[in-house]
């Protein structure tokens, strides 16, 4: 019982790692976009 007490563990953790690592790149996308929002916004004024 141990030893797959053991495995879920391992299993739900890379789970989550794996969740955590889509969600970081998720945020990259949709913050990348106002980035080149206000970066072309700049271009304009100057």
């Amino acid at each position: 019982m141990l030893t797959d007490m053991r495995g879920a563990f391992f299993l739900v953790l890379s789970l989550v790692f794996f969740l955590f690592i889509m969600s970081l790149l998720a945020l990259g996308m949709f913050m990348r976009p106002g980035r080149w929002i206000e970066r072309q916004r700049q271009n304009e004024l100057t």
